[in-house]
């Protein structure tokens, strides 16, 4: 603990201060805010800038929120964040907790205020990320020793983690090298021998802000820039390459740096290689970059991305897509289509590529509908997969539900490659769609809706798309040749006794299309055959040990079901499960009471499984497999006339 000395003042505000009477509000425990609206905001400005200008104000502020002692332990923090609280987060506020944190570590002295900061990244401190914003302030009247801002800004960043709310710290870090220039190349030198991740990083960054910063501590700068880019430690040759995507952000590179920078990289290993595109990507992203480094950057990409860079790469050139801006995001969607494979099981990749499809489709969507063609056409098995997962890819489906889609599922189904049927196909299902456009098939050939027809037939659609699907194309049948007629039929048959919702729509339309008509009336007698061979005398029969195993059998698949809805529902994972032993009444205890008795609720839904995947396996296999045959038949047959 500290003593104030006693001959210090008292505050010199005015009583209706903002500041004291929140300070009298944390001594009393009220946890009110003092902050209501503009004025009172503009109010605290004024204050927080008082402060700053006199520094004895600011020290007794502090006295009056510490009038005893001033500590130098966790208890400090706990009553500095207790006045953050009552003054709100916004700018101000930040700005004053970080004015009395300054002044605390004057009034401690060099090796106490040390250790006062030192506590701010402890595992201990629950206020990490409430103070971040707040040190950009104190790090700019104060001038930390070069040993102790090597140590303390790498042990910040290491609180950090990987969350993302780390603007206030690499704000502090620049500040401190803006301001404090000489202190900060002396704390450069403390980090070069390292191979500890979060050092590299504050290295780097401080190399690249103090990098052509002024002419005092330009040859300093240089001697260390010199130093890195020689070095056999591919740590030390990380500190230099990642410095220059600060020095882009400032402004200060060109394109002659560029140039070399790509070049050494590109000769080094094999992780500098993949790196140096995540460099390029940021620095693309920087407002300052100037026209001629853009056009370098964009040019280098375009020759250097391809299927075979790093997973690393591929997420880098897709986050930089979704923040380019309006104006160039048909450039970085041209560099996606380049990398050309996504494999499902990258799914930070799939992550970052959702918002700029969704960002695309706004902004272009005839653009939208060439892109999402080509990337099925590259890769439509995992972009299959992705639209499959229970937990991926809700965002964008729910955008195409409100967009005018038809053309773009008619252009996949009908027109692409198989890998874009596959990917039509599932959007058809997904999005329940019911129809597409009519006049987009008027010039489809007899060979591309065989070929939609049997891509339909070997995928595992629900009953309801299935359905559609062959309710559509029941028109473009007419001109195709009977034995695929022949085949069009059985499949309508065969769905209808699959699937109670195909016989349900296909009743609906059997007075439209005679086809339907026959299917249905087929299917009718089908079932009621089975009806009568359930209820023969025959059947009744049983088999010893039939009956048990057939209820065994029931509740293992019944367990099943309900093991895989609960591992997929978000529901289910709200609320724990409990099973009661007897009754249709549950109550808790709690606190020593009995609560009141609650009756049970029962919620419920359906899902429909096909009859005929549970009938005749063999034969629904067989069924695909012919699709295949078929469908390799065509494609040999348009490799010939081609």
């Amino acid at each position: 603990m500290t003593e104030f000395s006693r001959d210090q003042s008292e505050p010199d505000l005015a009583s209706e201060s903002l500041l004291l009477v929140a300070i009298k509000n944390v001594h009393i425990n009220d946890r009110a805010q003092v902050i209501h609206g503009k004025d009172d905001e503009k109010k605290l400005q004024a204050e927080v800038d008082r402060l700053i200008a006199r520094h004895e104000d600011a020290s007794s502020v502090l006295r009056a929120l510490f009038p005893s002692e001033l500590p130098v332990d966790p208890s400090f923090y706990d009553k500095l964040i207790g006045l953050h609280l009552r003054l709100g987060w916004g700018d101000e506020a930040n700005r004053a907790i970080g004015v009395l944190l300054m002044v605390a570590v004057r009034e401690l002295g060099a090796e106490r205020g040390d250790d006062l900061l030192r506590f701010i990244p402890d595992k201990k401190n629950r206020f990490f990320f409430q103070l971040l914003d707040s040190l950009d302030f104190v790090v700019s009247q104060t001038e930390l020793r070069p040993k102790f801002a090597a140590e303390w800004f790498p042990a910040l960043l290491r609180r950090i983690g990987n969350d993302l709310a780390s603007g206030g710290f690499w704000k502090a870090l620049e500040t401190y090298c803006l301001t404090h220039s000489q202190s900060a190349v002396e704390a450069l030198a403390l980090l070069l021998d390292t191979n500890n991740r979060e050092e590299i990083a504050v290295a780097a960054h401080m190399l690249g802000s103090l990098r052509r910063l002024n002419s005092e501590t330009a040859a300093a700068v240089e001697s260390i820039e010199s130093k890195l880019s020689v070095a056999s430690s591919a740590a030390a040759r990380a500190i230099y390459h990642r410095s220059w995507l600060e020095t882009a952000w400032r402004g200060k590179i060109v394109e002659q740096d560029l140039e070399l920078l790509t070049a050494r990289m590109l000769g080094g290993s094999a992780e500098e290689r993949n790196e140096v595109i995540g460099l390029i990507c940021k620095a693309l992203l920087s407002p300052t970059l100037s026209p001629e480094c853009r056009k370098y950057c964009w040019s280098w990409l375009r020759a250097n991305v391809s299927k075979n860079v790093d997973p690393v790469a591929k997420y880098n050139v897709v986050d930089m897509a979704d923040r380019m801006p309006k104006d160039a995001y048909k450039k970085a969607a041209e560099l996606i289509l380049r990398i050309e494979e996504f494999p499902c099981q990258y799914k930070g990749v799939w992550q970052r590529l959702e918002p700029f499809l969704i960002k695309m489709l706004k902004l272009d969507p005839k653009y939208f509908q060439n892109f999402i063609v080509r990337l099925a056409t590259v890769d439509g098995a995992d972009l299959v997969q992705i639209l499959d997962a229970p937990d991926q890819y809700h965002w964008f489906l729910s955008e195409l539900q409100n967009a005018d889609v038809g053309n773009i599922l008619a252009q996949l189904i009908f027109t692409g490659p198989s890998s874009c049927q596959e990917v039509g196909l599932k959007l058809f299902e997904k999005l329940q769609v019911t129809t597409l456009p009519a006049e987009f098939l008027q010039s489809v050939s007899e060979r591309r809706i065989a070929i939609a027809f049997y891509e339909c037939q070997r995928s595992m659609m629900n009953g309801p798309a299935i359905a559609n699907l062959l309710l559509f194309l029941i028109p473009y049948m007419e001109r195709v040749d009977p034995a695929l007629k022949e085949e069009f039929y059985d499949e309508i048959l065969l769905q209808s006794k699959n699937y109670g919702s195909c016989l349900e729509v296909f009743g609906k339309h059997a007075k439209e299309y005679p086809i339907l008509e026959k299917a249905v009336a087929e299917t009718e007698k089908y079932f009621a055959i089975l009806k009568s061979l359930v209820e023969s005398t025959i059947n009744q029969m049983q088999v010893v040990g039939f009956a048990r195993a057939a209820r065994l059998s029931a509740r293992r698949f019944a367990s099943e079901v309900s093991e895989g809805a609960e591992a997929l529902s978000v529901f289910a994972k709200l609320f724990k499960k409990v099973r009661l032993l007897y009754g249709r009444e549950w109550r808790t205890y709690y606190g020593g009471q009995l609560g009141d008795s609650s009756r049970l609720q029962q919620i419920s839904t359906s899902v429909e499984f096909p009859r005929m995947e549970f009938v005749d396996p063999e034969g629904m296999q067989l069924r695909r497999l012919h699709a295949a045959l078929r469908l390799r038949q065509l494609e040999q047959s348009q490799t010939r006339e081609g």
